[in-house]
Formats: structure tokens, C-alpha cells, sequence
């Protein structure tokens, strides 16, 4: 800010009045309030923050050490009574009295077991019991005989136990089965929450020749609970052996059944905080080790913490008033410090300008990226795309590039105009400004399937032509891709397509799929040496990098391979090769900067000139990193990997042969080669001999036995049934589908 200067000869009357010793001395006094203000927040807030957490861990020790007596309470009690009504168990299968034959030989003697069957009477605990002997249509209890069918149906109807699985589980159980609480009706009126728990007899035979049927209402398996104010809220939990819930109790703020079983695990720590159904809760738990059953409880931290909310109400009070005065103080701070912090905004916008100004060349070079194939993760296009004010929300992507005669600017602009917008749900389109001259790429990201992508692509050529007049435009389309690494693929293939205009006409839409399809795919299944040129380069493995890419260069000529399969052939070894490059960036900066990326693929003319140019680069860079990079371990596996592209056709190969060879153990080239590679060596052996077979099979006559022994296997039979099991089809089948594609062209 400028202040106005006042003239030495102006009248005093209009001179602004010289500050006072008294202003002066306020101005003092308000800096020293600010300043003690600050000193006594601090140690207030910092006191009252430590008494928090020191009122909090003795509210947590309390509620740990209360229901941890509680549940141990419970489980004592519980255990006594499971232990009781097993050796009640025990007593009805000792007593002579109560054997199979005892009870069945006459109604009399069925009569007579009753008063032996009224165990309950000393316990409580269990609400009915009954004797079953299997076999028998009868159940015999303290008050009364039933017939199976009348109990179940007709005196307690169990809402999921139906007369033929409560048949079932008596007649055939051999261990104890215990039924969670459930929904019991009696006598077709009252209804009952019961437990029901089945024991053999006698325990532990493999051949039981009875069954105890203990009835126990859900009720009471808790009422030996006495902390009744622990009771009141949250809930407490039996889980049995298997994790389910046995019964429980709810409380205020307590959980549902469904809830506590589907996020309450009976397994974990003594005590603990979890959050349940959006709500914090204290957990304690404790396991019997007599019955292997959970006792848990679940406490509302909120309920628990109310006391401590009660007594802070008055340190609340007092801290209101601070903060009011803190308030007022960051107002004067507002005010000292206003012309910085607008000099910092106006700074921040400035920078904002800057920046939306480079928008255009992160724009550009985004795209470029994404068409040399350099970006290879969506994170890593997510988080570029936001710089660069671009959004690829949809999975498939495809590449296409528009050719006009002129190259004229208002030309380019209309093209580029037209084909970006789009209008289509589901698609967006970014035009790539700067290609070569006469031609516009795009980058499409889209959701559509490729027909309804076609018709959008045909009307949007056909409005360019109606508003071109006597112009043409070519439109090449690659193919569609999810992988970003394979976007570059689809820029090949678009100019590939481009190419095609002298046999399809100038002036149309050439997809490339219509024009190469069988080629495109049949020389596409490189990963295997694409790996190795990779590792070779890592490794600085020169002359065996040579090797590799001699091998590739007399396949292509030997089969007499295309161009644009060349060039999708040196796509894969610039891709294997960036990601090496990518992992060695660090090391090696300046290898980025002398490996050609896809673009230089479109400036060859020969496959000649394009295999020699990317294997010069290959070379040179692998000969820079082999002056600074020797690992022993992946130098073996790189002789490894030579020796098996060599010796695959070798049907007396052998692990051991392999190892003697490299003159190491058996057992540590296998491990290594494990790990580096993820497969066994004879996997990796398989696979190769598996492509070779595909390969002659797809571009000779030879016969499959003669294929079969060159490709290193002596069983015809069974190398058809590895061959079928790794293609899917029979090498006959395969064969006739490789020439009808090859004839199709």
C-alpha cells in the first residue's frame, strides 16, 4: 500500500496528528495481552487434554476389571451346569433301571421310569428333560411319555427343528449337539425362548443307543448375572464352541442379534474398543476352557463416558470463556497481518495463471505419453490427467488418427473440433495436436461396445465431409485396448490402417481389424523372448541381446513378415525394453533419451531398417549398462534361459544335464529359477517347445510327428494331450484354424 507524502510546506492544520505516548503505550500494552494470552492457553490446553486421558484410562480400567468379574461369574456358573447335566447323562445311562430294555419291555415299566427321569427337580437350570431310546416312537420325561411326532408338533413346536430332523439328530447323533436360543411354542399358546442340548448315551460310545434331551430357557443361562448396573446397557454374549450365539442379553443401547453375530468376533483380545453398527464400544471377553464357549460383553462407550461428560461441565465453562477471548485475539491477528496474507493471495493467483497457462503443454505431453506407451498404471494416469485438466473415466481405449490433404490451421482446428465432441454417453475424445503434417491423432477413452463406437465414428465422418466440401478425410482406427502399455499399439495400428487408403480408397473409415486381423494376432505371442530381451538389457548381457534380436530379425524375414507386423513385433521389444529402462531410470537417466519410443516406428519404410534401428539402440544401451551392472545370480539365469532356447529341440534334456552344464546343484538352479521367473525350469521348457510347435504348425506342412520331434518330444500321443491341454484344441484342429485365418486375409 502507498501511503500519501506529505509536503514539507503544507499547512500544519492538515498534517495527520503524530502518534501519542499514550496511543503508543496501548499499542504496547495489547502485543503483551496477545502475548500472555497464548502463554496461558497452552499449558490450560495441554492440562486439560492430559486430564482426559488420564480420567479416560481409569473409566476404561474400571469397566475392563467390572466385567471381567462379571463374565466370570457367568461362565463359572454355566460351565457347573453343562458339567451337571453331563453327568446327569452319566447317572441315566449307569442306572439299570433306565436301559433299553427296562423301559421298552412293558407300559408299566415305562411308568416307572418317570420319577428316575426327574433330575431337574434339584436343578433349576433346566427347564424340562427327556429320555429317548432310539428306535422307540416314544420320549420319556418327568411328567409325562410322548410320542415323537405329537412332542414336536404338538407340544413344542421349534419353529427350524421339523419332526424329520428332530428324528434324525436323536436317532443318529454320536457327539453332543447343542440348538442356539430359538422360538419355542407350547402347547400351541405360550411361547418360550429355549436352548436345547442333545448328549448320547452313554457319552463318548460310537454306538449310542440313547439320547438326553435337556431343555433349558434362554433366561436362565443369564440369570446368574448380579451386576445389574453393567446389565443395563450394551449386551452381554455366550458364543459356543463353533462361534455362534448361544444366547444374550440386551441392554439399553444394546445391539441386535443379527448385528452382534455377523461383526462380533467371541475370538481376539481380553479387552478391547471396536466399533459396531457405527457406535464405539468397550469389549471384554473370556473363554472357557472347560467347554471352549466365549463370554462376552459389550459396553457402550458412550453410556460409560456420560459421568465423566457431567464433571467436565464446569471445566467446559470456563474454557468457553477462553476460547471467546482467544477469538478476539485472532481477530486482532487478522487485522496485524492482513497486508501479508494478501500479498500471499495475490502471489498464489499469479502462480494459478502460470499454471493454467501450461495446461496446453501438459496436455500435449500427457498424450503423447499415453501414445508412446510410457504410462503404464492407472494411478499414474490419475494422477496426471488432473494436472492436465484431462479425465479418462472409462476402461477401453482406442487410437485414431485423421489424414486431410492440407495442411491448413482453420482446417485442423475444425477436424479436431469435430471429432472431441463427441456428445456420446460413455466416450470422450482428446485430439493430439502435434503429429506430422496432414495428419491428427486421437486418443479415445470409452465405455462402448465397438458397434455403437463405428456409428458414432461413421456419423461424425460423414458431418466432417458435408462441411469439407471437396476435401477428403482418411480415418485410420486401431483396436481397442484396457492395458495403457498397449495404447501404443493402437496408434501403430491406426497408421497402419492409415497406410491402406491406395487399396480402400482415400476419403473413408479403415479400421484395422478388417485389414490384418489374422496377421495382428499371429504375431502377437512373443511374451517368452520379450522377457528375455528385457532381462538381457537389465543385465547388460550384450552379445546375448545380439543373439535374441538376430533370432527375431531372421524370423521376420525368414517368414516374410509385413510391415506393420514388423512394427508390431519392435512395439514389443520398445516395451519390454522401457520397462527396463523405467526400473533402471534412476540409475541410468539418460537412457530415456536415446531409446526410440513408438513415433519412430512410423518412419521406416523397410523391416530391414526398423529391426536394425531398434537393435543399434538396444546395443548401445546394453552395452552402457553392462560397464556398471554384473549380478552373478541373474547372469546364471541369463545363461539358463539361452541354454533352453537352444536346446529345446533336445528330447534327451534333462534338469541335471541343464546343471551340468552350468556346473551347480540341481536343487539351486531350480530354486533360482523359481524365483526369478515364477516357473519350474520344465514349465518354462514346455512353454517353449509349445510355441515353436504352434509356429511350424501355422507355417509349414511338415507333419505333426515330424513337429513333434523337432520341437524335442518322442510321444506323439502324449504331446498331443500337452498340447491340447495348454491350446485348448488338438494340433490338427489348430493347423486348420491358422490356415483358414491366413486364408481369410
Amino acid at each position: 500500500m502507498y501511503l500519501p507524502v506529505q509536503r514539507a510546506d503544507a499547512p500544519q492544520a492538515n498534517a495527520a496528528p503524530k502518534p501519542t505516548a499514550a496511543a503508543a503505550g496501548r499499542r504496547m500494552f495489547y502485543k503483551y495481552l496477545l502475548s500472555f494470552v497464548l502463554v496461558l492457553l497452552l499449558p490450560i490446553g495441554l492440562l486439560g487434554y492430559y486430564g482426559k486421558l488420564q480420567v479416560s484410562g481409569l473409566i476404561q480400567h474400571y469397566v475392563d476389571k467390572s466385567n471381567q468379574d462379571m463374565l466370570n461369574q457367568l461362565k463359572e456358573s454355566v460351565d457347573a451346569r453343562l458339567l451337571e447335566m453331563n453327568q446327569i447323562a452319566a447317572r441315566i445311562a449307569g442306572n439299570p433301571n433306565l436301559t433299553p430294555y427296562a423301559v421298552t419291555k412293558d407300559a408299566y415299566s415305562a411308568y416307572l421310569t418317570k420319577p428316575l427321569l426327574d433330575y431337574k427337580i434339584s436343578n433349576d437350570f433346566i427347564h424340562e428333560l427327556l429320555y429317548y431310546v432310539r428306535g422307540e416312537p416314544l420320549l420319556y420325561s418327568s411328567v409325562s411319555t410322548y410320542r415323537l411326532s405329537s412332542f414336536i408338533n404338538d407340544i413344542y413346536q421349534y419353529k427350524n427343528w421339523t419332526e424329520s430332523a428332530f428324528r434324525r439328530d436323536l436317532d443318529t447323533m454320536v457327539k453332543p449337539i447343542l440348538r442356539t436360543a430359538e422360538e419355542v411354542t407350547f402347547m400351541s399358546a405360550a411361547k418360550e425362548s429355549l436352548v436345547s442340548y442333545l448328549l448320547p448315551l452313554p457319552l463318548g460310545s460310537q454306538h449310542p443307543y440313547g439320547t438326553v434331551l435337556f431343555l433349558i430357557k434362554e433366561a436362565s443361562l443369564l440369570g446368574y448375572l448380579k451386576n445389574e448396573e453393567l446389565g443395563r446397557s450394551g449386551n452381554t454374549i455366550i458364543f459356543d464352541e463353533r462361534g455362534r450365539i448361544v444366547t444374550y442379553s440386551k441392554g439399553e443401547q444394546g445391539l441386535d442379534k443379527e448385528m452382534l453375530q455377523q461383526q462380533l468376533a467371541p475370538d481376539g483380545e481380553i479387552f478391547s474398543i471396536a466399533s459396531l453398527g457405527g457406535s464405539r464400544y468397550y469389549v471384554n471377553r473370556l473363554k472357557s476352557e472347560l467347554t471352549g464357549w466365549s463370554y462376552v460383553t459389550v459396553s457402550p462407550i458412550e453410556a460409560v463416558m456420560q459421568p465423566i461428560r457431567q464433571a467436565l461441565v464446569q471445566w467446559l465453562r470456563i474454557l468457553v470463556a477462553i476460547l471467546l477471548l482467544g477469538g478476539a485475539v485472532i481477530l486482532i491477528l487478522m487485522k496485524v497481518n492482513y497486508e501479508p496474507i494478501r500479498a500471499l493471495l495475490a502471489s498464489h493467483r499469479e502462480l494459478g495463471l502460470k499454471v493454467e497457462r501450461s495446461r496446453s503443454a501438459l496436455r500435449e505431453h500427457l498424450l503423447m505419453g499415453l501414445l508412446r506407451g510410457e504410462i503404464g498404471s492407472r494411478e499414474e494416469l490419475e494422477e496426471r490427467e488432473g494436472e492436465a485438466g484431462l479425465r479418462f473415466p472409462y476402461s477401453s481405449f482406442v487410437v485414431l488418427l485423421a489424414e486431410i490433404p492440407e495442411d491448413d490451421p482453420a482446417w485442423r482446428t475444425l477436424v479436431t473440433a469435430q471429432m472431441t465432441a463427441s456428445g456420446e454417453e460413455g466416450l470422450v475424445v482428446y485430439g493430439k495436436e502435434s503429429m506430422d503434417s496432414g495428419r491428427i491423432g486421437f486418443v479415445a477413452c470409452t465405455s462402448l461396445p465397438e458397434e455403437t463406437f463405428a456409428r458414432w465414428l461413421k456419423q461424425t465422418h460423414e458431418r466432417l465431409h458435408v462441411e469439407a466440401g471437396r476435401k477428403t478425410i482418411t480415418v485410420g482406427v486401431g483396436r481397442f485396448y484396457e492395458q495403457l502399455d498397449q495404447i501404443g499399439r493402437s496408434f501403430i495400428e491406426a497408421s497402419t490402417a492409415i497406410d491402406y487408403k491406395l487399396i480402400r480408397g482415400a476419403g473413408e473409415v479403415i479400421p484395422f481389424r478388417d485389414i490384418a486381423t489374422g496377421q495382428a494376432y499371429r504375431y502377437s505371442d512373443n511374451t517368452q523372448q520379450m522377457e528375455q530381451v528385457g532381462y538381457l538389457f537389465r543385465e547388460g548381457k550384450t552379445e546375448q541381446l545380439i543373439q535374441v534380436l538376430q533370432q527375431i530379425a531372421e524370423r521376420i524375414n525368414r517368414g516374410g513378415t509385413p510391415l506393420f507386423a514388423a512394427r508390431f513385433l519392435c512395439y514389443d521389444i520398445i516395451h519390454a525394453v522401457a520397462k527396463a529402462v523405467e526400473s533402471l531410470k534412476q540409475e541410468f537417466p539418460e537412457l530415456t533419451e536415446r531409446f526410440p519410443d513408438v513415433m519412430t516406428l512410423m518412419e521406416f519404410h523397410t523391416v530391414e531398417e526398423l529391426v536394425q534401428r531398434i537393435s543399434d539402440s538396444c546395443i548401445e544401451l546394453c552395452k552402457a549398462i553392462e560397464q556398471h551392472q554384473r549380478r552373478p545370480a541373474e547372469r546364471q539365469l541369463a545363461e539358463m534361459l539361452a541354454y533352453l532356447q537352444t536346446h529345446y529341440a533336445d528330447s534327451s534334456f534333462s534338469v541335471q544335464r541343464l546343471a551340468e552344464h552350468l556346473s551347480l546343484s540341481t536343487s539351486y538352479i531350480s530354486r533360482m529359477f523359481k524365483e526369478h521367473t515364477g516357473q519350474t525350469i520344465l514349465e518354462y521348457m514346455h512353454a517353449i517347445r509349445i510355441a515353436e510347435a504352434k509356429r511350424l504348425l501355422a507355417e509349414t506342412d511338415a507333419p505333426v510327428k515330424e513337429i513333434v520331434a523337432s520341437v524335442g518330444y518322442y510321444d506323439t500321443s502324449s504331446f498331443i494331450r500337452k498340447f491340447k491341454f495348454a491350446v485348448g484344441v488338438t494340433p490338427g484342429e489348430y493347423r486348420k484354424t491358422a490356415r483358414m485365418e491366413a486364408g481369410s486375409r
